[in-house]
């Protein structure tokens, strides 16, 4: 109910800056449009993304920094708060991905961390999201994932290039969960066996159904 106020809020006022006289809504969401689209990326990727607290229409204006803090999880670590969501600037955006084009691939996009909760200093790569048939979807590797091994090796900064092409490999899946009373802590699930990258096609297309209605495709 809360995300519909605020989304009711901001098409109430685009309408109203439309109806006078002038149509000054592109003005608007420029000045609002990188703190929507981050509010819209915290949603569906943030790990304590449950807890995102309210936030009020006004809070729309403030500057990129400044809303980012407005969303991250006060209570995270035991209370010690999130340290680990920022705003990066990158010269090349599409630089993270571009190995999704190499001719081998094991098929899946991630994002590289250190231990979100703070309990070490390990490194895990959170799974964004696997190619249809894929080296990582005939795995079972599925969106959400978080992985903490290449074959025999703890992941880290300096051999994480291993989870995007390679031989027959191994990688070694863990789940983060907590007890009732808020702490968390890591837990090994299990290891899949995955089969030597190759070329992948990368179809921004997912869904291929064809609907039928009155008789027509």
């Amino acid at each position: 109910m809360k995300h519909i106020r605020s989304t009711f809020f901001l098409l109430t006022t685009l309408f109203i800056m439309a109806s006078c006289g002038e149509d000054r809504s592109g003005e608007y969401y420029a000045l609002i449009g990188e703190n929507v689209w981050i509010e819209q990326i915290m949603k569906e990727h943030y790990l304590w993304y449950d807890s995102i607290p309210a936030i009020k229409e006004t809070d729309y204006f403030a500057e990129p920094e400044d809303f980012l803090q407005k969303l991250v999880y006060t209570k995270a670590q035991n209370g010690k708060g999130d340290p680990y969501s920022y705003i990066e600037i990158k010269d090349a955006s599409d630089a993270a991905r571009s190995y999704l084009q190499r001719t081998s691939t094991y098929g899946f996009d991630f994002e590289l961390m250190t231990d979100p909760t703070g309990i070490s200093s390990h490194v895990f790569a959170r799974i964004l999201f696997v190619l249809p048939n894929s080296p990582a979807s005939e795995a079972g590797l599925e969106r959400g994932n978080w992985i903490s091994a290449i074959g025999k090796e703890e992941l880290t900064n300096n051999n994480y290039g291993y989870l995007m092409e390679g031989g027959n490999t191994t990688f070694a899946r863990e789940s983060l969960v907590f007890d009732e009373e808020g702490n968390s802590s890591w837990i090994a699930t299990d290891t899949v066996k995955v089969a030597a990258s190759r070329p992948v096609e990368l179809n921004p297309f997912y869904i291929d159904t064809v609907y039928e209605v009155s008789g027509k495709k």
